[in-house]
């Protein structure tokens, strides 16, 4: 699974090329998301716009974030502490 930020959950495959999850190779990475950046800029269509209203208001979401973040963050921290002081 890629990770993505917390509250959003909509990526942008349709208009970045994400081919450089596929590299390991840090230095390639980030040379590949640089020439991703440097492209020039194209039109958004309707699914581009779709999605970034959609992260947008996840985003924006005090709830939703406030949920997630214990989810994915605070409970396996906790988790993981809990494990380390039952050892």
């Amino acid at each position: 699974m890629k990770p993505k930020l917390v509250c959003v959950d909509e990526s942008y495959d349709n208009w970045f090329d994400e081919s450089y999850d596929d590299t390991t190779d840090l230095h390639m990475k980030i040379e590949h998301i640089c020439d991703e950046i440097a492209r020039p800029t194209r039109e958004y269509d309707d699914v581009t716009e779709q999605k970034i209203n959609h992260n947008v208001e996840r985003f924006w979401d005090r709830n939703l974030v406030e949920k997630l973040m214990v989810k994915e963050l605070i409970n396996p921290i906790l988790s993981f502490i809990t494990n380390r002081i039952d050892v």
